[in-house]
């Protein structure tokens, strides 16, 4: 309780959770992917019960829990954006716009850490016919005070605000859990996200496939049971993550 009253008396939502909040200099204090990866393998019980927020606020199909990592660093006044392309998502840097400019109004934070009682984006994404909810689903998590009060509270209260953020699901219409997402790193600088069954064939049939998808989860958009409660891990909707060179390893 006393966690929650702090954070609630020091708590202030920035207008909108946006460009002028960012600073690439946080982006590249995230932890590297490697080195924290294992907390989406180990930490089911933490997530399960941080799931359960997305749940009681009836916010589990519009955001989910982000695992906070990087694959790389970024240059002074970088940032990260993602461009969605009918069922493929590529995130690469990209200078930082200037404020209330055309690039400005179309970029919209979706992956955010919560840092000195605030939540501040760490990754954006671009508005476009192949990511249409973005604009409205960045809205609603930034008039959900209450939401992201509980969730900053209780990652605090869980020592994991280094560790798990909130973030906007923007690839939601790749494909089911059983097909399963991979992110793979493209080139030393950019990602691209799809699903399993749109991977190239060249790089082989993954190894280390769960029920839900491989086994270093990075997001997880969470469902629940007729009485409201949080499914079991095992039927969380996991957006997983694997580098390109693991995956072809793995395949040989």
């Amino acid at each position: 309780m006393a966690v929650a009253l702090m954070i609630a008396a020091a708590f202030q939502r920035t207008a909108s959770m946006g460009i002028e909040s960012y600073s690439t200099s946080i982006y590249n204090e995230l932890p590297d992917f490697y080195d924290t990866s294992h907390n989406g393998i180990m930490r089911h019980k933490e997530i399960k019960s941080l799931g359960q927020i997305f749940i009681d606020y009836d916010v589990y199909e519009d955001f989910g829990l982000t695992l906070l990592h990087k694959h790389f660093d970024l240059d002074t006044n970088e940032m990260i954006v993602e461009t969605i392309y009918d069922n493929v998502s590529i995130s690469s840097p990209i200078p930082i716009p200037v404020s209330n400019s055309t690039a400005d109004e179309d970029m919209f934070g979706h992956r955010y850490a919560f840092i000195n009682h605030n939540w501040v984006p760490v990754e954006f994404s671009v508005y476009s016919e192949g990511n249409p909810n973005i604009m409205q689903r960045h809205d609603k998590l930034a008039e959900s005070d209450t939401f992201l009060l509980e969730l900053g509270a209780k990652l605090t209260q869980m020592n994991l605000k280094d560790v798990f953020g909130v973030g906007i699901q923007t690839r939601d219409h790749f494909g089911s859990c059983s097909e399963g997402t991979v992110e793979t790193e493209i080139g030393s600088r950019a990602l691209m996200v799809t699903s399993q069954n749109n991977m190239n064939p060249e790089f082989g049939k993954f190894d280390g496939l769960n029920s839900c998808g491989f086994e270093a989860p990075a997001f997880w958009a969470f469902t629940k049971d007729e009485d409201g409660v949080v499914l079991d891990i095992a039927d969380i909707n996991d957006v997983v993550i694997v580098s390109m060179a693991d995956a072809v390893r793995d395949a040989d």
